[in-house]
């Protein structure tokens, strides 16, 4: 989500497909995240885009059973600097 200086949201993401994870009605005890960062500045140095999954979040929390999916955005200066993230809450 661009913005002019600076934009940080939050909001409960639907996953129809999560990669074999199971969303449960469990309690949450931790939390993990995995997110992409990037510049439109200096694409070919400053960017990793592998992040973002559910199952990588899962194993950066040690999330066997999620009960919760959400996503963040931050963006800086209308993409100089922005970073998407996944964080996934549950036991």
């Amino acid at each position: 989500m661009p913005g002019l200086i600076f934009t940080y949201t939050t909001q409960h993401a639907y996953v129809a497909n999560t990669g074999g994870a199971k969303i449960r009605s469990t309690n949450i005890l931790k939390s993990g995240k995995s997110c992409s960062i990037g510049s439109w500045l200096y694409v070919a140095y400053f960017y990793y885009g592998g992040g973002g999954s559910v199952q990588e979040a899962m194993e950066n929390g040690g999330i066997q059973k999620i009960s919760v999916i959400d996503r963040e955005s931050m963006n800086i200066i209308y993409g100089l600097f922005y970073q998407e993230c996944t964080v996934v809450w549950g036991e």
